[in-house]
């Protein structure tokens, strides 16, 4: 546990690596029908929990700024790994950067092993404002030579503006996959960045990231401007 801790407070150029390969722009999406996190068996915990930062290019100050914050825990129910995550963005205090109207939560790795189920806490958009129901996110995977999970906020507009700062949301997605090490997560919008926490990949292949990310450094607005194409 010590030298998972360890690996979680990583350089801020890992934290920014993963967020451009999963938005690339020659992924082909496929929906995932989502489903309440409160609806299913979680089992007995397994792993965590475990809290990290994520840490992201702030363009307009061109420095590297923590925006928000997430607790991982991982069940095992007969062999499916429930994967459970708490994101809270960041609300300016504590030298924190306040994030409002996140646009999208994602793995930056393959979820190896996924079984097709994925969500959230229904309760929660509606008491911050959005949908109710399975009407909160649109949950997809991208494909681009591999898969990643993603969940975009839905509303009335393309910014889905009602997930804002200090709004936790607890998303899951399920696999036949035990914990194998850290892997990146990312966390985007006015921010955008990564963090590292269980995944079903070991350490050695979300370390792979820190690679692209050497070229992230400055390039805020490009990933911003990238992101808003596919929304």
């Amino acid at each position: 546990m010590k030298l998972f801790r360890k690996t979680v407070a990583v350089t801020a150029a890992i934290a920014l690596a993963g967020t451009m390969l999963a938005f690339s722009p020659k992924a082909n999406a496929a929906t995932v029908t989502p489903t309440n996190l409160n609806g299913i068996t979680l089992g007995g915990s397994v792993a965590g929990p475990l809290t990290s930062v994520f840490k992201g290019y702030d363009a307009s100050t061109a420095t590297v700024v923590t925006f928000a914050d997430m607790t991982g825990q991982v069940f095992d129910n007969s062999g499916i790994y429930t994967y459970r995550f708490t994101v809270t963005p960041a609300d300016g205090t504590g030298g924190t950067f306040q994030e409002e109207h996140v646009k999208k939560f994602n793995t930056n790795f393959s979820v190896e092993g996924f079984t097709g189920v994925a969500g959230w806490d229904y309760t929660q958009p509606p008491s911050y404002g959005g949908p109710s129901g399975s009407g909160g996110f649109a949950v997809t995977q991208l494909s681009n030579g591999t898969r990643y999970w993603i969940a975009a906020p839905t509303g009335t507009n393309a910014q889905a503006e009602w997930w804002n700062a200090a709004d936790p949301v607890t998303f899951f997605f399920q696999s036949t996959k035990a914990p194998a090490g850290p892997g990146s997560y990312g966390l985007a919008d006015n921010i955008n960045g990564s963090a590292l926490n269980y995944s079903v990949v070991p350490t050695p292949a979300s370390a792979l990231l820190a690679v692209p990310a050497l070229a992230l450094l400055g390039l805020g607005y490009m990933i911003r401007r990238r992101n808003q194409q596919l929304v």
